[in-house]
């Protein structure tokens, strides 16, 4: 964990003044520690470029060291697949959310070129995990239309407010060859939420399922 030497309202004015950023959170441990690091960035500014910029301005103006993994970028442009999506790309199609014999239920459909895949993810009942699911059954659904031959899992799900925002950001560990890659994405929230999600989901899987199809 990285301590924080300076408030939380510091931290996010600091990195809030970098261009291209429209909204920051800093999230702590019970101990006062950096656990994890939001930020939100416009289409002009790549997630791996600031991730880079948050990390020299916490270094060079506040002193706060932190380790690039705890700083989890989303992106605007992300958010809304485009209608016109490209050959082998997977889009939204429906999102449910469901109880059976005391277990709920989340289905999830995807559509690639004119194919549909849906998948159900199944947990105990819970209000909190109800995005997990979706995201589960997203990623279910990912690998029913059979274009990645590796293994999938949800690492986080979380819902934020980033810049006056309603944001939902997965991550996303993929298994392959013995070596584990995590891949973020994030939805704004307009309506549905469970439709932010699986477009969250989407969104950190969407430029490595085009690689693989």
């Amino acid at each position: 964990m990285v301590g924080l030497s300076a408030a939380p309202e510091v931290i996010e004015q600091t990195i809030g003044s970098l261009r291209g950023v429209q909204g920051v959170k800093v999230v702590q441990t019970p101990h006062g520690e950096i656990e994890e690091l939001h930020v939100l960035v416009d289409a002009e500014r790549s997630p791996k470029q600031a991730v880079r910029d948050v990390e020299s301005i916490l270094l060079t103006k506040l002193g706060v060291q932190i380790d690039h993994r705890k700083i989890s970028v989303a992106q605007l442009n992300m958010a809304t697949p485009s209608k016109r999506s490209p050959a082998g790309r997977l889009k939204f199609v429906e999102a449910t959310v469901g109880m059976k014999r005391n277990r709920m239920q989340a289905c999830v459909g995807l559509e690639r070129d004119g194919q549909v895949y849906t998948h159900t993810a199944e947990g105990v009942y819970s209000g909190a995990k109800q995005l997990r699911l979706i995201a589960e059954a997203t990623l279910g659904a990912v690998q029913q239309a059979g274009i990645m031959d590796v293994s999938l899992s949800v690492e986080e799900v979380t819902r934020l407010d980033l810049g006056g925002k309603d944001v939902v950001v997965t991550v996303v560990k993929e298994v392959s060859d013995g070596s584990e890659t995590s891949y973020s994405g994030s939805a704004v929230c307009k309506q549905d939420v469970f439709r932010a999600a699986v477009n969250a989901t989407l969104a950190a899987m969407n430029r490595r399922i085009t690689r693989a199809a």
